[in-house]
C-alpha cells in the first residue's frame, strides 16, 4: 500500500485510491461469484472516478492547480480506457449495471512467441468445472497445431460490452495504475514524499513508476484464474516456483559455510548489468566444474540490483514454454530490467534432412554451459561453454561470448517488456541451441 503518514496533505486523496485497490481486490476474490463481481468491480470503477474528484476539492493547497491539471486532464480525455471508465461510472450511475459477459478464452501454447499462439474466445459460465469447460471448446480449436509439444491453457474472462479487447480486471488494474500517477505527480508537485508503494507479502519498497503506477499485486493476475493441459497426454499442468532470493542474513550466513572467493562476484559493486554478468559467468563455470553440473535458473535484476533468484525444473519441452512465459511475467510483476538465464543445453547445426528437428533428438548433439543476458533496453549477450566428457568427468571449454544471437527462449521477455521481437527470430536459421527450442532450416 502507499506509504504515507495521516498529516500528509493529500491524506484524504491517498485514502481513496487505497480503497479502490481493497475494491479491486474483492472484485478479484469473487472473480467466479457474478453477483459479488458486479458488486466489487462496479465499487472500484466510482471510486477510482471519485479519486480526481477529490484531488480537485484539494486545490486550495496548490499554487497553480489549473496549470498543474491541466494537461493531466488532456491526457485523461485522449485516453480511450479512461474514456471507458467516465462512461462506465456515468452508466452505473444514472442508468444501471453495466453489461457483463463471461468467456473462456482457449490458446494453444506450442511455441515461445505469442504471434504464433492460436486462440479463440467463447462464451462461458465461469462457475464451470474443468472438465465442461474443456468439452465447450470446438475440435477445430484442438486438432490444429503440435500435440506434442503443446499446452492447451484455457483462461476464464469477465468482459465488459463496450470494453471487448479487455478483460475486466485487468482494465481495472491499468486504470488504477494511471490515476495512481496522477496522484504520485501531485505529491511530487506539491514537494511531498512519494517513495512508492510497499508490498505488504515481501514487505519490499517498489518504484511504481517501473510498474505502470500499479502495485505489483495487480499484475500478471490471469494466473489465478486459468487451467493448464497437456495436449500430449490430456493431463493439467501448474507452474510453480520457488523464490529463492536470499535475504542479507542468508548472504551473511553464506560466507561461513561456503567458499568466499567463489561468490565473491554476487557481494561485488557493478556499473551496469553487462559488467556484472561477465563476472557471474565465470562464478557459474567454477560452480559447474565443482559439481559436474548446474541447475537451470533465472536471475531477475533492477539495474545491477539482483531482485529475485528462481530455480526451475523442466522435464519436458511444453514445460519450457510455459514456464519461460511465467517468468516473463515475474519480471513484470518485480520491476525487473534485466535477467539472467542459466542451463545447461544441447546444440546442434540445422539438418536439411530433418529441419525441424530438436537438438535433443539429433545424433550430432553437443552439450554446453549456457547463460543468457537478457534487457529490456540494450544488446543481449549470450555466453556459452561447450562440455567435453574426459574419462566422463565433464570438462568446460573456453568460454565464447556473442551478442545479439537469435534466442527463442527469452522471446517471452521481450513481449512482456513490450520490446520488439527482432525479425531474424522468426526467420530460418541455420542452428539451434536447446534453449532456443527452435530447430529452423538454414
Amino acid at each position: 500500500m502507499p506509504d504515507r503518514p495521516q498529516s500528509c496533505q493529500l491524506f484524504a486523496v491517498d485514502r481513496r485510491l487505497q480503497d479502490a485497490h481493497r475494491l479491486w481486490h474483492q472484485a478479484e476474490a469473487t472473480y467466479f461469484d457474478p453477483e459479488s463481481f458486479r458488486l466489487f468491480a462496479q465499487n472500484t470503477i466510482q471510486t477510482l472516478r471519485t479519486v480526481t474528484w477529490i484531488l480537485q476539492k484539494q486545490k486550495h493547497i496548490f499554487p497553480d492547480f489549473d496549470a498543474w491539471y491541466g494537461p493531466w486532464q488532456g491526457k485523461l480525455r485522449a485516453d480511450a480506457l479512461m474514456k471507458w471508465l467516465h462512461d462506465a461510472r456515468t452508466k452505473i450511475e444514472k442508468q444501471g449495471d453495466l453489461e457483463l459477459h463471461s468467456y473462456i478464452r482457449a490458446e494453444v501454447i506450442a511455441s515461445y512467441l505469442t504471434s504464433e499462439t492460436p486462440r479463440v474466445d467463447l462464451p462461458a459460465n465461469l462457475a464451470a468445472t474443468p472438465e465442461q469447460l474443456f468439452k465447450g471448446i470446438p475440435n477445430e480449436v484442438l486438432k490444429n497445431h503440435i500435440f506434442k509439444h503443446g499446452t492447451l491453457r484455457i483462461q476464464r474472462r469477465w468482459v465488459e460490452n463496450n470494453l471487448p479487447d479487455h478483460e475486466l480486471l485487468d482494465a481495472l488494474a491499468i486504470a488504477y495504475g494511471r490515476v495512481s500517477e496522477i496522484v504520485h505527480d501531485a505529491h511530487l508537485h506539491l514537494g511531498l514524499p512519494s517513495d512508492g508503494v510497499i508490498d505488504e507479502t515481501t514487505g519490499e519498497k517498489f518504484d511504481v513508476s517501473r510498474l505502470g503506477f500499479r502495485m505489483p499485486c495487480m499484475i500478471a493476475h490471469e494466473a489465478r484464474r486459468e487451467l493448464m493441459i497437456s495436449l500430449a497426454n490430456g493431463t493439467r499442468l501448474s507452474v510453480e516456483h520457488k523464490d529463492m532470493t536470499p535475504s542479507p542474513g542468508d548472504l551473511e550466513r553464506a560466507k561461513t559455510l561456503f567458499d568466499p572467493d567463489l561468490y565473491a562476484p554476487m557481494r561485488t559493486a557493478y556499473d551496469n548489468v553487462e559488467a556484472l554478468s561477465g563476472n557471474w559467468f565465470a562464478m557459474i563455470r567454477r560452480i559447474f566444474e565443482r559439481d559436474g553440473y548446474h541447475k537451470s535458473m533465472v536471475f531477475l535484476f533492477r539495474g545491477t540490483q539482483m531482485l529475485r533468484f528462481i530455480p526451475y525444473e523442466i522435464e519436458d519441452r511444453a514445460q519450457k514454454y510455459v514456464i519461460m512465459r511465467a517468468l516473463a511475467n515475474e519480471a513484470v510483476r518485480y520491476g525487473a530490467d534485466a535477467a539472467l538465464l542459466v542451463s545447461e543445453a544441447w546444440i546442434a547445426p540445422a539438418d536439411q534432412a530433418g529441419p525441424f528437428q530438436f537438438p535433443a533428438d539429433m545424433p550430432s548433439r553437443l552439450e554446453a554451459l549456457t547463460m543468457v543476458l537478457a534487457r529490456r533496453e540494450g544488446d543481449l549477450l549470450h555466453y556459452q561453454a561447450m562440455i567435453r566428457r574426459e574419462d566422463g568427468k565433464p570438462i568446460l571449454e573456453e568460454t565464447e561470448v556473442t551478442r545479439n544471437p537469435a534466442s527463442y527462449t527469452v522471446a517471452p521477455l521481450y513481449e512482456a517488456w513490450g520490446r520488439a521481437i527482432p525479425p531474424e527470430w522468426t526467420s530460418p536459421r541455420g542452428a539451434t541451441t536447446k534453449d532456443d527450442g527452435e530447430t529452423r532450416p538454414g
